[in-house]
């Protein structure tokens, strides 16, 4: 019995230690290419992220300034990419903002040129006191590093109804178009997206700490050379593929590049206030030279200021209607000029011109509110000027004429001469033959005497002038 149980014994323990061979076999065999796979992967992530990582480790490093200062339209994002294409000779691109808001096409293309560039770009609210508002707000979160100065504020950026419809699914589509951009910008830059939501939603705005609790930003700082300091070592993505990391350096070189000639007008021009401005004062220009034809000087820069004005209001987003309104009210006041209608047609003007102002900028697609009030102050100040001018055109033709020999009515007389039955006076430096009024008042009359023109005798071309009393001024004035 005891020889069957050893037998079995060992046929067990050799069919075990079998197994544990065979177990150890296939188990090395796995082992040996799970990490053999795992260790090939790994040497080519690795290249491929030595290939595409870039360390920067100079003395001095290189920084292009571009700079958001007002409203973000399309003359703004030309600026941007006429610039960016001398990138390259740059370590990092510093954007400096202080803006409103502006046109949400503009802000979208800006913040898609921004993945398409190849270097590390700062968004920097700077200095103190400035904003990042509307769509600002997301021109800062697509800086590869996004910071803040203290005193400085950033969000509100519901997009605004100026339609005045009450158009509540417009303005949900506006939104939630909005809420989609957000969040694929929210997903590449590791932000919080429910502080941007609640930014749109609720036109939350966030000071500059806030903005850091809330990790829209990076960085809370106030000189510019301190964000260097702080992405030392770090890795920057780009969304180009490459990432950047800063090393080491010793110096910064700022070179602040600001928009050319042109590129200034333009941008000027795309702000509503100084387009509507130019647009007016077009129209008053070309009235002027209606009422006053010849010179074709007010025409010419009527023209240019409307040309300008138009132009200006095409680089926003305008209401025509509101810009045809405005134009028709202008035609109008021409007629009351030419015609008079008693006031019909400029109280019809008028109308029309509020209603123009009011209407003009009313669009759902930005983000930027002109101050109404702004517009409704410049037509009031060029209507008062219009209602002076034509004050003062009744009132002169009521007045006795400036021009001619009747002007010389009430004119103080010299007299040079006495004749027989006339005098020979001097007035403003030329001779005249005159008569008394009264001419038995002839023989009481001296020379240098001073005598008044009372009228004048046109088919003698004689003055008729009579002896009054003269102020001691007035005497003076004439023997000089």
């Amino acid at each position: 019995m005891l020889k069957i149980l050893n037998k079995n014994y060992k046929v067990a323990f050799f069919i075990y230690f079998l197994l544990s061979i065979l177990y150890l076999f296939f188990y090395s065999k796995f082992f040996n290419l799970s990490f053999g796979a795992i260790d090939k992967n790994v040497k080519t992530i690795k290249k491929i992220y030595s290939n595409k990582l870039i360390e920067i480790d100079k003395k001095d490093i290189n920084v292009m300034v571009l700079t958001i200062d007002g409203i973000i339209s399309n003359p703004l994002l030309v600026y941007f990419q006429n610039k960016l294409k001398n990138k390259d000779k740059y370590d990092f691109i510093l954007v400096k903002i202080d803006s409103y808001g502006g046109l949400l096409d503009s802000m979208m293309d800006l913040v898609q040129l921004f993945y398409s560039v190849d270097k590390p770009i700062i968004c920097y609210v700077y200095p103190k006191g400035s904003k990042a508002l509307s769509a600002a707000m997301f021109v800062l979160i697509a800086g590869n590093v996004a910071v803040m100065s203290n005193d400085t504020i950033t969000g509100a950026s519901t997009p605004l109804d100026l339609t005045n419809t009450n158009n509540q699914t417009l303005q949900n589509k506006a939104i939630q178009a909005l809420l989609a951009f957000s969040q694929n910008l929210a997903n590449r830059r590791n932000r919080n997206y429910f502080a941007i939501q609640d930014a749109i939603v609720n036109a939350k705005t966030y000071t500059s700490l806030q903005a850091l609790n809330n990790n829209l930003i990076d960085f809370v700082l106030d000189d510019p050379s301190e964000i260097f300091k702080n992405i030392k070592n770090k890795p920057l993505i780009l969304d180009t593929g490459e990432v950047i990391v800063l090393k080491n350096y010793q110096n910064i070189v700022y070179d602040t590049i600001e928009p050319d000639l042109l590129e200034k007008i333009l941008i000027t021009l795309a702000n509503p206030e100084i387009a509507y401005f130019l647009l007016t004062l077009g129209f008053w220009a070309i009235i002027i030279e209606f009422n006053h034809p010849g010179t074709l000087v007010p025409l010419i820069a009527g023209i240019i200021l409307i040309s300008l004005g138009l132009f200006g209001l095409g680089l926003v987003s305008v209401n025509f209607l509101g810009i045809a309104l405005i134009i028709a009210a202008f035609i109008i006041y021409l007629i009351e000029i030419k015609a008079s209608t008693y006031g019909v047609s400029f109280i019809l003007g008028t109308v029309l011109l509020i209603t123009g102002t009011i209407l003009a900028f009313k669009n759902s697609n930005i983000f930027y509110k002109p101050p109404v009030v702004f517009f409704l102050t410049v037509s009031s100040i060029f209507l008062i000027i219009f209602l002076t001018v034509i004050y003062y055109i009744f009132k002169s033709l009521k007045n006795k004429p400036k021009f001619g020999i009747e002007s010389i009515i009430g004119k103080q007389a010299k007299v040079m001469a006495i004749k027989e039955n006339e005098l020979i006076v001097k007035v403003e430096g030329d001779l005249w033959s005159a008569l008394l009024n009264d001419s038995q008042e002839l023989s009481k009359i001296n020379i240098n005497d001073l005598l008044t023109v009372i009228d004048i005798d046109p088919a003698n071309l004689k003055l008729i002038v009579k002896k009054e009393e003269i102020k001691e001024e007035i005497k003076k004035d004439i023997n000089n």
